[in-house]
């Protein structure tokens, strides 16, 4: 994505070529905040969500765990 976007690839558009690594509610936003000039504050979000989202998922351990248990 690096490599892209150091090429003139806009951010949104290398987002969508990875369907499925991250949600489209992230292109869609990356997308809007290119749109508005705001593309910091939209990441800096982002990474928030991501952040909540992963503190919430429980571990994989713990995914081992319950499927063990039955």
């Amino acid at each position: 994505m690096a490599e892209q976007t150091a090429n003139g690839v806009p951010l949104a558009e290398a987002y969508a070529e990875r369907r499925g690594q991250f949600p489209d509610l992230y292109r869609a936003l990356v997308e809007a905040g290119m749109a508005a000039g705001d593309l910091p504050s939209v990441l800096e979000e982002i990474a928030h969500h991501a952040a909540r989202r992963a503190a919430k998922a429980p571990s994989r351990e713990a995914r081992i765990r319950s499927r063990l248990r039955g």
